[in-house]
Parts: C-alpha cells; structure tokens; sequence
C-alpha cells in the first residue's frame, strides 16, 4: 500500500509540474483534479506541510491565468492543509486575502469553503460568521448522499 500511494504522490507531482507550465483552457478541469489527487495522495503519506508552497504558488499562477476550477481547488485544498495543521490565524488571513468566485465554482466546491470558513471563524469565536458559513455549507451540499459531510457541518453546527 505504501509502495503504491508513494508512487501516486511521485505521478501527481510530476503532472502537477508539467500542468503548471501550461496555459489552456481546455485543461483546466483536468488540472484541478491533479490538484486534488496530488494533495490527498501526500495527505496520506504524511508529507501536507511540505507541498504547502507549492499549492501556494500554483494558486497564485491559476489566479493570474484565469484557471477558476483550478484556483478554487486549490483555494480549498490550502485552507484544508492549514486547518489540518491548526494554523488558524494563517486560515483566516488567507481567507481575507483571497477572493472566491462564485459564479465560477462548483457547488461541492463552495461547500467545502464554506465549511472551512465556518471552522475558521467557530475556532476564532466568531460564532454569527460561523453560522452563516456553515448554514451556507449545508446549503451548497448534495441533498442526497455525502451523510459524512453533512454530519460533519451539523456537528460543528451544533457549538
């Protein structure tokens, strides 16, 4: 098992290199999977904080290249790296930093955001802000399915 999530992470950091030096549009889907892929896969390995920069950087290029799918999943997988690292200040300064576009985003996506947002905000005692994330984030969940997720917000809901 290790053997195969080594070679996962070594496949995904390659693809998520050579996705970076590319510009198209066509490929913008594809590389917000790669995004995806790349940070579960070290997720599991045990090694989030030292692709951290590297999610940074390509947040900022997908930001400059107008990569929307690629800009908001990488915006969620930095704030789930920093909040697996309890680095809520830095959280909550990214947040502040950065502008989500709506319009451009998935409704899974800004579910998690606003998941991540309610986190952020029920850890800083900031409980009405809390509240309108995570009511936007049951909002913005499938309505069938995703009981996990659901159970999660509801769990954090309940503080």
């Amino acid at each position: 098992m290790a053997n195969s999530l080594e070679a996962a992470a070594e496949l995904c950091d390659r693809l998520v290199d050579e996705i970076g030096s590319l510009n198209r549009r066509t490929l913008d889907p594809l590389s917000s999977k790669i995004y995806y892929y790349y940070s579960i896969a070290n997720e599991k390995l045990g090694r989030l904080s030292d692709i951290r920069t590297k999610l940074l950087a390509h947040q900022r290029t997908a930001v400059l290249n107008h990569n929307y799918l690629g800009e908001v999943t990488l915006l969620n997988l930095i704030l789930r790296n920093y909040l697996h690292y309890n680095l809520y200040d830095q959280a909550s300064k990214f947040v502040t930093k950065v502008e989500l576009k709506t319009e451009h985003a998935n409704s899974n996506e800004l579910a998690r955001y606003h998941f991540y947002c309610g986190k952020i905000y029920a850890i800083q005692l900031k409980y009405s802000q809390s509240l309108e994330y995570l009511q936007l984030a049951l909002r913005k969940a499938p309505q069938s399915g995703a009981l996990g997720f659901r159970s999660l917000v509801f769990f954090f809901y309940s503080f």
